[in-house]
């Protein structure tokens, strides 16, 4: 399994779009540096203009096959997606390959769920704390301090709702990692 780079838009009229760069395109090499993130695809970008080069080789993974393209140095107008594929060759060279998707959908919307309840509590929390004190014209704990506690809790709501999607992602990427050691034996 490795991370990969993948165009999920191509900005009419940007150089991309001129050399035929399609949505789902995989980007694996520009100007011979391997690419698998978009801070790699920058700092590519940024050291072929250094360089003064006039085009640079881009090749992408497209279906399964390299197409190359020859471009100029310059943004190619696209947004991309980092994603982890596992590989269909033997050789781990080229990133490419099928995409995963979660077996666990459900407990990921009910963690980003929670994150939002636990959010809209916080909000609720500081907002009643700050009406409870305006109200009272003078600071008196007896109205901050359990709107505070009710913020406090949000926080921990959302705390569990980070690490249980933290577990979920580790579970998915062992997975893959699982499958792919049992199919190379």
């Amino acid at each position: 399994m490795e991370k990969v780079l993948k165009v999920t838009q191509v900005q009419s009229g940007s150089q991309a779009e001129n050399l035929g760069m399609q949505i789902g395109d995989v980007i694996a090499v520009y100007n011979s540096e391997r690419i698998s993130s978009d801070n790699e695809l920058s700092m590519a970008v940024h050291n072929a203009r250094n360089q003064k080069k006039e085009k640079v080789e881009i090749t992408v993974v497209r279906n399964g096959s390299k197409v190359k393209m020859s471009a100029t140095p310059e943004p190619l107008g696209i947004l991309c997606a980092e994603k982890f594929a596992r590989s269909q060759e033997s050789s781990a060279s080229e990133p490419h390959g099928e995409l995963y998707q979660t077996k666990y959908g459900v407990t990921l919307a009910l963690c980003s769920l929670f994150s939002f309840v636990g959010w809209a509590i916080v909000f609720l929390g500081f907002l009643a704390a700050f009406f409870g004190f305006a109200s009272e014209g003078r600071f008196s704990l007896m109205v901050v301090l359990p709107m505070l506690g009710v913020s406090v809790t949000g926080f921990f709501i959302i705390m569990g709702a980070q690490v249980t999607r933290a577990t979920v992602d580790n579970a998915d990427h062992t997975r893959e990692i699982l499958k792919a050691l049992r199919s190379r034996s």
